[in-house]
């Protein structure tokens, strides 16, 4: 894989964008090891060669699973031209979601154009090698569609919306659980300030995540898998409270030394351990 002028190169089986990259992912209760051969089954189901579609199952090199699908009966191009596309991105779907490793290869591309730079393919790649000069022309002039690449953009922009989604219910759903628990220890007369210390009993992401990366006393850094707790002009935080191993804040007076140790301005500090 190459990254040149905004685009992201691709092309050999090593390179996790390609459709012939190893890769095991489940559609509809079938397996497949590869996109290409998720597109060579799905090329056969089209036109009710089942035969073919059986034998592109048992093929286990994407070489033999693309000469297999040159064998289906019944073959329209008008019809398969039509429907290739969604077909290929229904199965790339279902590959980088169901695969962290190539997740975030796809993800990573973000901001860039996809280009599967193969000389031999004038449908889905560029038609063109990385190596090939004309590959830092406009893509119009190029001899192929690039249609894998163009494929997995659409690909990469659906998943990272339906990411972005899911962290936003769930850091949503966390703040009403926090935001819930706070109102339960103020209805018992705990001031607001300590029911939201006496409640951080997890780790420092978890809290960011629900959006309570700032209370009115104090905010969350994250300091390795530890809590650190830097300091917003409320001295009296690390007054009373100190972190103990278990995550739990519990009320300390400390002494004068500790009050001027630990109640610097902007400073990253840790409550002494019990």
């Amino acid at each position: 894989m190459r990254v040149v002028n905004g685009m992201t190169l691709f092309f050999s089986k090593e390179d996790a964008l390609s459709n012939w990259h190893p890769s095991n992912f489940v559609v509809k209760g079938v397996e497949f090891n590869c996109v290409e051969q998720f597109m060579m089954y799905c090329k056969a189901k089209l036109f009710s060669d089942q035969v073919v579609a059986d034998l592109v199952l048992k093929a286990q090199h994407p070489k033999d699973q693309k000469a297999l699908g040159r064998r289906v009966a019944n073959y329209d191009d008008r019809v398969w031209s039509q429907r290739r596309e969604g077909i290929v991105r229904h199965g790339a779907y279902a590959k980088f979601m169901q695969s962290p490793d190539a997740q975030r290869v796809l993800l990573g591309s973000r901001g860039s154009m996809l280009v599967e730079a193969s000389p031999y393919d004038k449908i889905w790649g560029a038609g063109l090698s990385q190596d090939d000069p004309r590959i830092l022309l406009p893509p119009e002039t190029w001899p192929g569609l690039n249609l894998l690449g163009r494929s997995l953009e659409v690909v990469r922009e659906r998943i990272s919306l339906e990411l972005h989604e899911q962290l936003g219910v769930e850091a949503a759903r966390k703040k009403e659980v926090f935001a819930a628990k706070v109102d339960g220890l103020r209805a018992f007369g705990v001031p607001p300030e300590e029911a939201h210390s006496l409640l951080i009993r997890f780790r420092g992401n978890a809290l960011m995540a629900a959006g309570y990366a700032q209370t009115a006393s104090f905010s969350v850094n994250i300091s390795g898998d530890r809590e650190a707790y830097n300091l917003s002009g409320a001295e009296a935080f690390c007054t009373n409270y100190q972190v103990t191993d278990d995550y739990q804040i519990v009320r300390r007076e400390l002494s004068t030394n500790d009050h001027q140790d630990y109640a610097a301005e902007g400073k990253s500090v840790k409550g002494p351990r019990l």
